[in-house]
């Protein structure tokens, strides 16, 4: 079986090494007028440096859409490290880059969609987080391959 999936949308926002509790990251994505979808599957995706202090990272995410009444919230979880002690992701020079799931994110044909997101961290600014993304794709369409 092959997947078949479309990004619509991929951007990051800069924390630039420090993030701050109260520093929201804030993406707009436009739903096109032809858009047969009602969900977008959505990542996250994190960037950071050996200098972030600990395992996993806590995060809330909020899309507001002038389609749907209430906003869309989650938590989000990210595990920078395994059990081994290892950074997970992919590695390019200095900076460690991870992409974890997020739930099907809703949007109405033609909408707009402001998403935020939040470290929810004890710790006031987090160091070594040096960039916070999104990634939307229409959802995958399995089907089947032919040899």
């Amino acid at each position: 079986m092959l997947c078949a999936c479309n990004d619509v949308y991929h951007n990051f926002r800069s924390t630039k090494g420090e993030w701050k509790r109260n520093d929201t990251l804030r993406f707009e994505f436009f739903a096109p007028n032809d858009s047969k979808e009602k969900y977008y599957d959505a990542r996250g995706e994190i960037r950071c440096t050996a200098e972030y202090p600990y395992k996993d990272l806590w995060m809330r995410i909020e899309t507001n859409s002038k389609g749907y009444s209430s906003p869309y919230v989650d938590t989000l979880h990210c595990d920078i490290f395994d059990e081994a002690g290892r950074h997970n992701g992919a590695t390019a020079g200095t900076l460690f880059q991870l992409s974890f799931p997020i739930s099907s994110i809703p949007a109405a044909n033609g909408d707009t969609l402001d998403i935020s997101i939040i470290h929810i961290m004890d710790d006031e600014i987090l160091k070594g987080v040096r960039d916070v993304g999104i990634r939307l794709s229409h959802p995958c369409q399995r089907q089947s391959s032919r040899n």
